[in-house]
């Protein structure tokens, strides 16, 4: 399996068991359990890596949608992006993510990178100073470079999951709610932060 990390090999061929085992792919859910993973992000990031060097691939409009082969070189173009619709976000608490992994087709304009990019759903009214209300999906993209005053999804002490802008300040970052001057900012260091993604887009499904 050259190419890929350890880590990346052991998800493939945990994979590769799954399928061959039951018949279809194992969920984001499975594969977190799998690996004590606490994040489906971090599942996400890895996909996306052996999805990148062709070791894994995605099939349309399938719940369980990882595939050993691909089956999509004949495909036509389509005018919508189908994204991993991963499960809901509410303040300070773990990301809840879906039994099984569920997709959601957005408008392409929308996803600058949908290779990269996942969805999930605001529960709570916990970002309203954002402009953002409950039911609205966001849409998530992975990245390892963020500019200052990026709407970011981030897990602080390994703990507390947020939705803040993104500053990094020398040894520091700091996460603060761009309109909510009564909110005081989490200044961490970067060691105790994980950035998951950041704010690629908005989607608002309530009138």
């Amino acid at each position: 399996m050259k190419g890929m990390t350890k880590k990346q090999s052991d998800m493939l061929r945990y994979i590769t068991h799954f399928i061959e085992k039951k018949g279809y792919s194992p969920s984001y859910r499975e594969i977190m359990r799998a690996f004590d993973l606490n994040s489906p992000g971090t599942v996400y990031k890895h996909l996306q890596a052996l999805k990148r060097k062709q070791n894994l691939f995605s099939e349309k409009h399938c719940s369980r949608s990882l595939s050993l082969e691909d089956i999509h070189s004949r495909e036509s173009p389509s005018f919508e992006c189908e994204l991993p619709y991963i499960g809901y976000i509410s303040a300070n608490s773990p990301v809840e993510s879906f039994p099984q992994t569920e997709t959601i087709h957005v408008p392409p304009l929308l996803v600058p990178n949908p290779d990269k990019t996942y969805v999930l759903q605001v529960q709570g009214d916990f970002l309203l100073k954002e402009l953002i209300a409950d039911g609205d999906l966001l849409l998530v993209e992975v990245r390892s470079q963020f500019d200052a005053g990026s709407l970011v999804l981030a897990r602080v002490n390994n703990h507390a999951m947020v939705v803040k802008r993104y500053y990094a300040a020398g040894t520091q970052i700091r996460l603060e709610g761009h309109y909510d001057t009564l909110a005081k900012p989490i200044d961490v260091l970067h060691d105790e932060v994980q950035i998951l993604g950041a704010v690629a887009g908005i989607i608002r499904l309530s009138s």
